[in-house]
């Protein structure tokens, strides 16, 4: 047998090769697949980092427009008391702030309480404690 002539029978290189081409199908099927998973929990990722993203930025705006809201209505009560403050007595005062109105006469001053006599000290009673010595 000479180097150039092939034996007979079936052909041993390209059953190998056939082997190979199976081999390789195979392992593209399986790359294939890894690749697809991988695409799918990378993109379960994503979408679970941008739903924390978007609940972290609700929470947010929430606490923006609550702090907003407080702030409001704290100005509302300090110009309510600084008109109400500045009014004269007997004035006539009528204000409106939202949904909310107020139509009222500023009292007059009542008599300051009686102040205590001068050159008496308070004394500190004992309650209940050690007698005193």
């Amino acid at each position: 047998m000479s180097m150039q002539q092939l034996p007979e029978g079936p052909n041993p290189f390209l059953a190998v090769s056939r082997f190979i081409g199976n081999q390789y199908k195979d392992n593209a099927r399986q790359l294939r697949d890894v690749h697809q998973q991988n695409n799918i929990v990378q993109a379960l990722a994503m979408h679970t980092a941008q739903f924390e993203s978007m609940k972290q930025q609700a929470s947010h705006e929430a606490r923006l427009t609550e702090r907003g809201l407080k702030g409001q209505h704290q100005r509302a009560g300090e110009f309510l008391s600084s008109v109400h403050g500045m009014a004269q007595p007997g004035t006539q005062v009528s204000m409106k702030h939202g949904g909310i109105s107020a139509n009222y006469t500023v009292k007059m001053p009542s008599a300051p309480a009686a102040a205590p006599k001068p050159g008496r000290v308070p004394v500190k009673k004992n309650r209940g404690g050690k007698s005193p010595k």
